[in-house]
């Protein structure tokens, strides 16, 4: 059978049993996958051309699991200016990384604090030479100028058997600073020149709002998420006098960083942050 034989070959899929349309087949080590099961698959997993059938199947049970963590979630902060934020369930001790608008329609991925593994920040330097006209030719400026712009990444190392990292960039375009060039490095973030890329103006506060809200992202994930990520023994079952003295304001141990502190007014660790 030729090439425009195979192309036009009925194919069914080997997950859900339908036929799969022209140009909507998704191949998997040992089968088929039809363009509807392929996208109901987590959006961080990137091995499904080397997953068997069973293996996909497997994580269309988890993905169909995580929908019943998605209603249970109740973002109590956030973390990002862009559309994917870091979107975290103080109570549940549970995170995901998505736009606060696709909660319910996206599933995202809900995960357990106890599945941070590490934070990396990164910023990537992108600049554009800017050149004169002389003569009614353009050439470049002696020395030659540029102008910059940066792009903010944040990238979640987790433990999770589908995927092991969530990255994604804290706005949608990248900060421009015109031609002056963030030559230092800030807590916490590599730099890297990487070109061009989308850029829009904007002005020097919002490259150190995003420095910022990077910086508290990598801090919530080592100091709170990752740090004793399990409560204690014994937590849930915490006797009643306990409760109410630390809703009164008075001393209680930290069950999440095991630092003796009195809560905050809305009943947050003054030391680590976590929801008492």
């Amino acid at each position: 059978m030729g090439f425009f034989g195979k192309l036009f070959e009925k194919k069914i899929c080997d997950v859900c049993g339908e036929e799969i349309k022209l140009l909507g087949n998704r191949k998997l080590e040992d089968g088929n996958l039809c363009k509807d099961c392929a996208s109901k698959l987590s959006p961080w997993f990137d091995e499904r051309r080397h997953s068997t059938v069973d293996q996909i199947k497997e994580q269309l049970a988890y993905r169909e699991a995580n929908k019943e963590k998605v209603n249970e979630f109740r973002v109590t902060a956030s973390y990002g200016k862009g559309g994917k934020k870091l979107l975290i369930d103080e109570n549940t001790r549970r995170f995901t990384v998505a736009a606060p608008s696709d909660l319910q329609k996206g599933n995202p991925d809900i995960l357990e604090f106890a599945d941070a593994r590490s934070c990396n920040l990164q910023i990537n330097e992108l600049k554009h030479e800017l050149k004169r006209t002389v003569d009614g030719k353009s050439e470049s400026y002696n020395p030659p100028k540029y102008e910059y712009s940066y792009e903010f990444v944040v990238k979640l190392f987790v433990d999770n058997p589908y995927f092991d990292d969530m990255a994604f960039t804290l706005t949608t375009f990248a900060v421009k600073t015109g031609q002056h060039r963030m030559g230092e490095q800030e807590r916490n973030w590599n730099v890297r020149t990487v070109g061009k890329g989308l850029v829009r103006d904007t002005s020097m506060d919002e490259y150190n709002e995003c420095l910022n809200i990077g910086n508290q992202i990598k801090d919530f994930v080592e100091n709170v998420m990752m740090r004793n990520a399990a409560p204690q023994a014994g937590y849930e079952q915490m006797p009643a006098a306990e409760t109410v003295a630390s809703a009164a304001g008075a001393p209680v141990t930290c069950p999440y960083c095991d630092t003796t502190a009195v809560p905050t007014p809305d009943g947050k660790c003054s030391a680590c942050g976590a929801t008492l």
